[in-house]
């Protein structure tokens, strides 16, 4: 296995076509205007500090991105 297929993402980033970057940029923006008032709100509803909420969504948004990519490692 090589370095850039060790680290997810980098061997794509090579590949990034320029003109995705605008839709991506606005899909990140929606996702996350609605992501960080819904989790904070669950949080609290939890009884917790809103920033476990963020702290979770990051956490959560990390781990499914590196597990949704796992089948490019075997490539």
């Amino acid at each position: 296995m090589t370095a850039t297929k060790a680290i997810t993402g980098i061997a794509l980033l090579a590949q990034y076509d320029r003109t995705w970057l605008r839709p991506d940029v606005v899909a990140g923006v929606t996702v996350a205007a609605y992501v960080v008032p819904q989790v904070m709100a669950y949080a609290q509803l939890a009884g917790l500090a809103p920033v476990v909420g963020l702290w979770s969504a990051i956490l959560h948004m990390t781990s499914s991105s590196d597990a949704a990519s796992c089948w490019r490692w075997r490539e």
